[in-house]
């Protein structure tokens, strides 16, 4: 046998945690072990594309690391090459190259003249032609063109090499080889006899035929989403129905034949007696002991059978309040992801209330719930929903809006002189600013000089309002070099630069320098939603520049905090992050020289509609005919205009039954005498002034417990007997059965009974119980006489059954009756 087979063998071994099969089956494993293990396992199951998913990325996680570890030694490399050609590298990485320098300095309008470092006048101011400027542009592309080419080949030769340590690992796993006939699947005929000793009533091609995967074969068998979301859903009426008739099926098998062992644990030890319920199930394991091609059966039906496959849906994308998009031009990043847990789902996508189709620039995925725009359209603005449905409900998305971007442009208008005073305070206004949306994405520059790239640097002395003015804190008489002053408006969104509002300075100049006392020149309040960043601005003017100093509400000082304060452009900008409701109030600046003057400015926190306390719109999971409350009391923060009424749906529709019950000027849901059609996904929705709430519960009806068995009320017996009581019952799929039987005697003392001598409960189904008084005085028989009871119940349901143990009469009344030992009296 090849090393590879036999690595598969061992690892079936492993897999299963198994002994070595028995005999009579090993001529049918040696049938299997020169087929093709790679067709079979795509043939039963889609456990393969997990495999090298989960391959890949393990492979990736450990080129990362190597990647970076690898750059790293390039970088240290690097540094150590910039040294020997008498570089000062400091710990941040490489200097900027000479020449690099240089190039910098050009942009800026300068040129080196002395190459003296202590040269006061080494570099000197120049005016490039347009044609200079045009060769320094064309240079400056065909650079970036080639670092680009550069990064794309270095993208490409990773991407292989990826590819190829994952079709190594594939290949290194599951040797394949070729197979043109593969050979069917054993039944358990092959395996089992199947008379009234057999372990199962009907046979394996009596059982529900299995589809075929959405996955590629060897064959050329391909599945349509359309095609899987059908087969699933049937695969979940027929999961139900079996489950429950193997379980009575296989119970009943047990309880008639007890002369058999239907041990499945340990190949007849007769330890213990499995439930299909249980982890492993007896079932499965015997099957994929005997049938390679069926080896991970035992991994498909749990995933059946979990709680999560019968549940409604639930989303879990989150989408911001606003997007903005420019009109009629091709985007490459416009789509959006709606997920949602408890497959199959479809999914759907309605714009402003109309369910949204194809078109030639939108395209929609149903299986996947994903919208992507290919090219905005005016008739695309509006407000976008996902909705996400299966068999047992619809979950909504928070309604999200796309709007346009755009940018205005400057009027046209004549230069404009401003005076200003030499170390004195100088505002130069940005005239008729254009309308920029989004406004987040969107700001203003300041250059210098018609038609060059230098911009006018922040700076100590300075600042820049929110309103795109430039404030000069002190001026200087090198402020003004004979080039105007031009207000440049850029949106990120649309990749566009309007300008506007040329200015020339006129500077007085002042005999000598005066000591200016701080002056404020400029504050603006901020306003925030929960959990976002807040922004506040002071600005003061002085001779020198005042310090600025921040306080809170309460008056302490605010300092540089990571994860919650953050102050930047010179102390005149203060960014509260993670804002919360306390974070509200008053703030305060200093600007601190020789004495101090103070702004007070106000954050506003705001929110949409929030809950009050915890116990708010929670999934409800209760058994039919009983009832579910479901709470979504809602309330503005403190300041803001109170919340609407809540707005209940369910699934999307608006409630219209009688059975629901709106309390607590509808804040309260109850929804009583609950049926299976109550499951489903129920939506709470309220707004104010700030945004809409979107919570949503799932009600989860679930079947009754029902006994279908149930034993007689009374049992007589006597010394020598063996008494069995079993309980026969069923409840909804998604939970397992537990049992627990108790005992009262005649003195009315109440004990749970454990397995002893004489008592014995079945082990791990605990749904039958022995009483074994073989060997017992008449005295002991009869304080096991009573009244007894087992409760059947899981985690949402209970139900119990009584029953009565007595002493058996004379014996010529069991004669005449026919009673057999421990047999119960009617």
């Amino acid at each position: 046998m090849a090393s590879g087979d036999e690595d598969r063998k061992m690892d079936v071994t492993e897999e299963k945690g198994e002994s070595i099969p028995p005999k009579e089956v090993s001529n049918d494993l040696k049938h299997f072990e020169n087929t093709c293990w790679e067709n079979y396992r795509l043939k039963q199951n889609d456990l393969w594309d997990q495999y090298v998913e989960t391959a890949w990325k393990v492979y990736q996680e450990k080129y990362v690391e190597k990647a970076k570890q690898t750059h790293e030694e390039l970088q240290e490399k690097l540094k150590d090459e910039y040294r020997k050609k008498g570089y000062n590298v400091k710990s941040v990485g490489p200097p900027i190259p000479f020449e690099d320098y240089k190039k910098d300095m050009r942009k800026l309008g300068y040129k080196l003249v002395n190459p003296c470092k202590h040269d006061k006048n080494r570099w000197q101011r120049i005016e490039l032609s347009p044609e200079e400027r045009e060769a320094d542009q064309k240079e400056e592309e065909m650079e970036a063109a080639q670092k680009a080419e550069e990064i794309e080949e270095a993208l490409k030769a990773e991407e292989m090499e990826i590819a190829r340590k994952a079709e190594e690992i594939k290949a290194a796993r599951f040797p394949t080889r070729p197979c043109s006939n593969p050979p069917k699947p054993l039944g358990f005929s092959a395996l089992m006899p199947q008379n009234d000793s057999g372990f199962f009533p009907f046979k394996i091609r009596d059982l529900p035929k299995r589809p075929k995967y959405s996955i590629p074969t060897p064959w050329g068998e391909w599945e349509t989403g359309k095609e899987r979301v059908e087969r699933l859903k049937q695969e979940k009426k027929e999961d139900e129905d079996f489950k429950k008739q193997l379980n009575i099926q296989f119970r009943r098998r047990v309880r008639d034949n007890p002369h058999i062992n239907f041990s499945t644990d340990n190949f007849g030890s007769g330890k213990h007696i499995k439930n299909i319920d249980e982890k492993g199930h007896g079932f499965v394991v015997l099957v994929a002991v005997y049938s390679p091609p069926l080896l991970y059966t035992r991994y498909i039906f749990p995933k059946m059978f979990a709680t999560g496959y019968q549940w409604p849906p639930k989303i879990n994308s989150t989408f911001k309040n606003e997007y903005f998009y420019p009109r009629d031009s091709t985007l490459t990043d416009a789509s959006f992801n709606c997920t949602a847990q408890n497959e199959p789902i479809q999914y759907e996508w309605e714009k402003d209330g109309a369910v949204l189709q194809n078109s030639q620039y939108v395209s929609i995925d149903n299986l996947t719930g994903t919208l992507k725009f290919v090219k905005m359209q005016n008739r695309n603005y509006g407000t976008y929903q996902c909705f996400a449905t299966n068999d047992n409900g619809t979950s909504l998305s928070k309604p999200f809006k796309v709007k346009e971007a755009s940018l205005g442009s400057f009027p046209t208008s004549s230069i404009q002189e401003v005076q200003c005073k030499q170390y004195e305070h100088c505002k130069v206004p940005c005239r008729n600013k254009p309308r920029c949306v989004p406004e987040s994405h969107c700001k203003v520059r300041w250059k210098i000089g018609e038609g060059t790239n230098t911009y006018v640097q922040t700076a100590n002395r300075v600042a820049l309002d929110s309103n795109g003015d430039l404030h000069l804190l002190w001026t200087k008489l090198g402020d003004w070099t004979g080039l105007l002053y031009i207000c440049e408006v850029w949106n990120d969104v649309l990749k566009k630069q309007v300008v506007g509002s040329q200015t020339s300075l006129k500077i007085e100049m002042a005999p000598k320098a005066p000591e200016l006392d701080p002056f404020a020149v400029f504050n603006e309040s901020g306003k925030a939603l929960v959990g976002g960043k807040g922004v506040l601005r002071c600005m003061f003017s002085g001779y020198p520049v005042p310090d600025i100093e921040w306080t809170d509400p309460q008056l302490a000082i605010i300092k540089n905090t990571p994860g919650k304060h953050e102050i930047s452009d010179f102390g005149r900008k203060l960014t509260i992050l993670h804002v919360e409701p306390d974070d509200e109030g008053v703030y305060s600046c200093k600007g601190k020289g020789k004495t101090e003057s103070s702004q007070r400015v106000f954050l506003n926190v705001t929110s949409a509609p929030v809950l009050k306390g915890d116990n708010q719109m929670h999934d409800r999971v209760v058994v039919e005919r009983d009832q579910a409350t479901f709470r979504c009391e809602v309330e503005s923060l403190p300041g803001e205009l109170p919340p609407s009424q809540p707005l209940w749906k369910i699934n999307g529709v608006d409630l219209n039954r009688e059975t629901y019950h709106l309390t607590e000027n509808s804040q309260v849901l109850t929804v009583t005498n609950v049926q299976k059609s109550d499951t489903g996904v129920y939506q709470c929705i309220s707004e104010n002034s700030e945004g809409v709430l979107l919570k949503e519960a799932i009600l989860k009806v679930i079947d009754q417990i029902k006994i279908l068995e149930e034993p007689p009320n009374t049992y007589h017996i006597k010394i020598g007997d063996v008494l069995k009581v079993e309980i026969v019952a069923d409840a909804d799929p998604s939970f397992t059965l537990q049992y627990k039987w108790m005992f009262t005697d005649h003195k009315g003392n109440e004990t749970e009974i454990e397995s002893n001598k004489y008592w014995n409960v079945s082990w791990p189904i605990q749904n039958e119980l022995t009483i074994d008084v073989r060997n017992v005085t008449d005295e002991f028989l009869n304080s096991l006489t009573g009244h007894y009871s087992v409760k059947v119940y899981h985690s949402i349901d209970q139900t119990s059954f009584n029953f009565t143990v007595e002493l058996s009469k004379a014996k010529n009344m069991e004669t005449d009756t026919g009673l057999g030992e421990g047999e119960p009296h009617t």
